[in-house]
């Protein structure tokens, strides 16, 4: 059951985050009028629970092996995911709730600077959330290279800049992948499959790679909606095959990627 409301969300995120607003901007005028206090509280306390719940799980999902086609803007693209959209709603509501409170303290006591500094910082916080949910991919592979989308930033990595990569096996059994000259991902211990989070990349020539926004850390590509191992061995793909760089976005290059990679990954 709980798949299949992934998999709603995924296919309707868009109209379920036009909902969200339409919800956040009834809760905002509610609690600044001061109405149903009691059932909107009860009514938050249940919706807070269940997108907590909704986000525990969705985030504890495997990550897809798989991109999506996307001939619209030639590329690969991560799948859509569902977590990102729960996340979104609930930083949203509770905005909305944090606005509701102050423009109701303004009618009644007045309403102090760090209250309102605090409702700037929720509504940027969810402001960004919402816009990374919308989007719906955070990586996405283009034939001029691999396009990192970070809530706060970006990180755009030529082909010409990106090393081979490769899974390994550790001697305890675990995979991981390395990109010479050996650098690797963050394990997550708490991934039950013991696959990589993350690749940390140890670019060849750095001084290609462009950055947007407040990244901190071009060398780290953490992709929240598909596998990191399937996403290393498509950088390796790529790296080592120029030629093939032009099919991206294509169902045909697709279908080249996932021949080169079935025994990859």
């Amino acid at each position: 059951m709980i798949t299949r409301m992934f998999d709603a969300t995924e296919r309707h995120r868009r109209s379920i985050l036009l909902g969200g607003v339409v919800v956040a901007a009834v809760e905002a005028t509610l609690t600044a009028l001061d109405l149903l206090s009691a059932a909107r509280s009860a009514g938050l306390i249940v919706i807070f629970a269940l997108l907590s719940l909704l986000i525990v799980a969705s985030f504890r999902q495997a990550r897809p092996t798989a991109f999506v086609v996307r001939p619209d803007l030639t590329a690969f693209v991560a799948p859509a995911a569902a977590g990102p959209a729960y996340l979104a709603l609930c930083f949203l509501l509770m905005a909305a709730d944090r606005v509701g409170e102050v423009l109701s303290s303004v009618h009644a006591d007045g309403v102090s600077s760090f209250d309102i500094g605090l409702v700037v910082l929720q509504a940027i916080a969810s402001s960004l959330l919402y816009l990374q949910a919308w989007i719906g991919f955070d990586v996405y592979l283009r034939p001029d290279g691999l396009y990192h989308r970070r809530v706060v930033g970006t990180v755009f990595v030529p082909w010409q800049a990106t090393p081979a990569a490769h899974v390994a096996c550790r001697p305890d059994g675990t995979k991981t992948v390395v990109i010479p000259p050996g650098v690797i991902p963050a394990q997550d211990t708490r991934a039950a499959d013991g696959r990589p989070t993350e690749v940390r990349m140890a670019y060849g020539r750095p001084e290609l790679v462009r950055t947007g926004g407040l990244t901190r850390n071009a060398n780290r590509i953490i992709p929240h909606h598909v596998d990191a191992s399937f996403l290393a061995a498509a950088i390796t793909f790529y790296a080592n095959r120029p030629e093939d760089r032009a099919s991206i976005g294509t169902a045909h290059g697709y279908r080249q990627l996932q021949e080169a990679l079935a025994q990859t990954v």
